[in-house]
């Protein structure tokens, strides 16, 4: 009968006392190795009625007590959900549909939420909520709607997709890791274009290097040094930092490995400067601390200083400085090195050591050296051109064959002068070389040449040069003198009409093709560049042939001298440059002629150059033809092939234009050139 009854509790406890609310089964929330099958067995081997009675009360009595309290949490849960739904419905009603969506996921509506997101626009929490579902696409599909790119590459690249994920790492901003990815695919184009985003040469330079192209990298070695010294240089640092030395370094190194003995000529006689300069700086600073040392510098009760400033007076007056209020005692000859920053002699040295009297000299007893010394000239500063040009004004040049008569221009070659020739007796412009070039024979012997060939043009349209040489301590450049404006002026005084502009570039083009023909590039055409001669008629003079090429010659300067808005894309590569060139510059020298500024004016014009589409001229001045907006897009085209492949077919598609009914117009110049000379 017990073993029966045993029987009949067991399973009472095993089946009605264990049940299932919610899917939560009481066995699940029992301490971790507790079995009740167990125990139920363990009920049924007793065989004294009392002991099996007491035992089973305790259990009955246990499940009871945990039955209420699972109840009452879960009453508990289930009013916290009434709150939160009702929270999100107050929430939906008042429009606020993300916040909605957020409650109605804490209590388990998934599809509500949706709803809710897709109201809001909430694109990214949406895909957040897809992804945890395992719904990728749909995922996807809600970053891309939210333009979410960061979260979009995520997704990509656990996807193991690294072409999809590097655009999308591009797009977000994330340079570096997009050029990563497009290296390993091998995509060297895209992964060249994300390192010059981020400016990181020296990473655009290692992605040629890790894959053998040794050239290649040591010409973006090359480039990012001029960069980074140009930077360095307009700080007024006229030794590159660390880290552009060591750039510089490896650029050597690459063209040593590379047997490129004239880059390796070059870039290792600028390092070499570099150490001298470095060395000199050494030596100078190393000379002021010494200076400091041996300076009076005394602090101590009134009648000490008063001793010491009466013994003082017996040394010369300009060796001696008294400051009555600090009591600081100091030899302002030694000072004046100092603050000039020059090395003292050993005289001078030796001067300071001695408190004792300097015996002076009378001026007229001095040595002839010492007087020579005196009045050695000074090599004039690199940066300080109208010293010598004032020079030239106030003193005729040992020819007596120019006379400079007034400013009228500068740039970045140097100044230029209203002269006269004094032999022939005519006005032409003369341009003083700067020092800084004139230092650099290389660039000036390049400048010579180009000159040579150029003074053999003969075009209506092309500034003639008369002669070119150095008189004195100046190179010059003497070339025709025309009065009017730059085109530059006049784009920026008035937009010019297009008939107008149209006869401009004509003579442009024709006197390009002139000088293609005899083998002479420009590579500097813009808008500065180009004169307008002061009359009714319009006539232009392009100048400054030869002027980039002998900058180039020059090395470190090269990127500083083209300039970056009217700029080739091959010219910043320094990479298969031809008369193509010109035609590009011309194009944008073109579009500004018709619009009223360059196409790229803003960011990173360099990049923007190699990469970056050009916007449609009629955009901005919806007067243009269409057929004059695509002369403009072909000639500004990134690759030279796809360009107009001679000035000549440049020239004819222009001139088609100027035929059409509509451009048949009288075109004279601007009103303030207008009126004849």
């Amino acid at each position: 009968m017990w073993r029966r009854a045993n029987m009949v509790m067991g399973s009472a406890v095993g089946t009605h006392l264990i049940p299932s609310i919610s899917g939560y089964t009481i066995a699940s929330a029992t301490p971790a190795g507790f079995d009740l099958q167990k125990v139920v067995d363990y009920l049924s081997t007793f065989n004294d009625p009392l002991v099996f009675w007491v035992v089973s009360a305790v259990i009955g009595v246990s499940l009871i007590v945990f039955l209420v309290l699972f109840l009452s949490h879960r009453t508990e849960e289930t009013g916290k959900d009434e709150i939160l739904k009702s929270n999100a419905e107050r929430m939906e009603k008042r429009g606020d549909f993300l916040q909605a969506g957020q409650l109605y996921l804490q209590i388990g509506a998934t599809r509500r939420a949706i709803q809710m997101f897709r109201r809001a626009g909430a694109y990214t929490h949406l895909g957040d909520l897809y992804l945890e579902k395992g719904k990728v696409r749909k995922a996807i599909s809600c970053y891309k709607q939210d333009e979410n790119y960061e979260k979009l590459a995520e997704v990509y690249e656990k996807r193991h997709d690294f072409q999809l994920a590097a655009d999308a790492y591009e797009r977000s901003g994330d340079f570096e890791r997009a050029a990563e990815l497009y290296a390993r695919l091998d995509l060297l184009a895209d992964a060249a274009r994300c390192y010059l985003r981020k400016e990181d040469y020296e990473g655009l330079a290692r992605l040629y290097l890790d894959r053998g192209c040794l050239e290649e990298a040591a010409g973006i070695y090359a480039r990012t040094f001029e960069f980074f010294y140009q930077r360095n240089k307009e700080a007024g640092k006229a030794i590159p930092d660390k880290e552009t030395l060591k750039i510089l370094d490896k650029c050597i190194d690459l063209y040593k490995k590379t047997e490129q003995t004239d880059k390796i000529a070059h870039y290792t006689g600028l390092r070499e400067q570099f150490e001298q300069r470095i060395e000199a700086k050494k030596k100078e600073e190393a000379a002021k601390r010494r200076i400091k040392k041996r300076l009076l510098l005394t602090k101590g009760p009134k009648g000490e200083k008063e001793k010491r400033s009466s013994s003082s007076k017996n040394r010369s007056p300009t060796a001696r400085a008294v400051s009555s209020d600090e009591g600081i005692i100091v030899d302002t000859e030694l000072a004046s090195l100092i603050e000039r920053g020059t090395p003292p002699e050993s005289g001078v040295e030796s001067a300071s050591k001695s408190t004792a009297p300097v015996p002076q000299r009378p001026k007229e007893k001095r040595p002839a050296e010492a007087k020579a010394k005196k009045r050695k000239k000074k090599k004039p500063s690199a940066t300080k051109v109208d010293e010598s040009v004032t020079a030239l004004l106030m003193k005729p040049s040992h020819s007596e064959r120019y006379t400079l008569i007034r400013q009228i221009g500068r740039g970045g070659m140097g100044h230029v002068y209203l002269a006269k020739d004094n032999l022939l007796g005519r006005l032409m412009a003369y341009k003083v070389i700067s020092m800084e070039c004139e230092e650099d024979q290389k660039a000036i012997g390049y400048l010579m040449k180009e000159a040579r060939s150029t003074a053999a043009l003969n075009h209506p349209h092309i500034v003639t040069l008369y002669d070119v040489g150095k008189e004195g301590d100046n190179y010059f450049l003497a070339m025709e003198f025309v009065e009017g404006e730059t085109l530059k002026a006049l784009i920026k005084q008035s937009r010019l009409t297009i008939p107008q502009v149209l006869t401009i570039f004509m003579q442009l083009c024709d006197a390009l093709r002139y000088a293609h023909e005899n083998k002479i590039l420009h590579l500097d055409v813009k808008p500065s560049n180009i004169m307008c001669r002061k009359g009714p008629q319009i006539c232009t003079k392009l100048m400054d042939f030869g002027l980039a090429r002998a900058m180039q010659a020059r090395g470190s300067q090269t990127t500083a001298r083209y300039t970056p808005f009217y700029v080739s894309p091959e010219q910043i590569l320094n990479r298969n440059i031809d008369h193509r060139s010109d035609i590009y510059s011309l194009g944008v020298t073109l579009f500004e002629a018709l619009v009223g500024s360059p196409p790229f004016q803003s960011g990173d014009c360099i990049y923007q150059h190699l990469f970056a589409d050009p916007p449609s001229p009629m955009e901005r001045n919806p007067e243009i033809p269409p057929q004059l907006d695509a002369i403009v897009r072909k000639s500004i085209a990134k690759k030279p092939r796809d360009r107009f492949q001679t000035m000549g077919e440049f020239l004819q598609a222009i001139t088609e234009v100027a035929n059409l009914p509509q451009m048949r117009m009288p075109a004279t110049m601007p009103q303030q050139l207008s009126a004849g000379s």
